[in-house]
């Protein structure tokens, strides 16, 4: 991911600053809290069993730059949130997640290709991406990273140093 500043990314997903720096640096986005490392936007998806908003204090503590919630500053335990870290607000974060990824790959004047289908898309992903390295540096989705998650995700990891795209859906 390019860097982007706070501010930048409460205007592509339409949010809220709630606290924090708008001008804090973002180099890349984590939706998993174990993974979380300096630089970090974190994007707390709500699954069947887990509301990753409760992770929120624990990628502050190491060092993400900030994090979208979809709670206001109130954590999934009704506790209020009172630590040190950026948080933008806004009514559904896989949502907000997925715009920001529109926004960002309008950043770029590269081709994309999309692959979509019921069977064997990760195979066709993957010869698609070794035809093309012959001549472009390729961004492709990671593994099989296809969901309404996985697809923001992977078009975020689209830098100036890529040629072409190739994107699993």
């Amino acid at each position: 991911m390019e860097k982007l500043l706070v501010g930048e990314i409460v205007k592509a997903v339409r949010g809220t600053l709630l606290c924090g720096d708008a001008n804090a640096e973002v180099f890349d986005v984590c939706i998993d809290s174990r993974e979380a490392k300096p630089g970090d936007l974190f994007v707390p998806i709500i699954g069947e069993r887990v509301d990753a908003h409760k992770f929120i204090p624990d990628v502050f503590a190491k060092g993400a730059a900030c994090s979208l919630t979809s709670h206001g500053l109130t954590l999934p335990d009704g506790s209020a949130y009172t630590g040190e870290g950026t948080l933008i607000g806004v009514d559904n974060t896989e949502d907000a997640l997925q715009m920001l990824g529109s926004w960002y790959r309008d950043r770029f004047d590269i081709p994309v290709v999309g692959v979509t289908g019921s069977v064997g898309k990760t195979t066709t992903k993957e010869m698609i991406s070794a035809a093309l390295s012959v001549k472009y540096n390729v961004r492709k989705t990671p593994g099989n990273f296809n969901s309404l998650v996985g697809l923001p995700v992977t078009v975020l990891g689209i830098t100036s140093e890529h040629s072409a795209a190739v994107i699993e859906m």
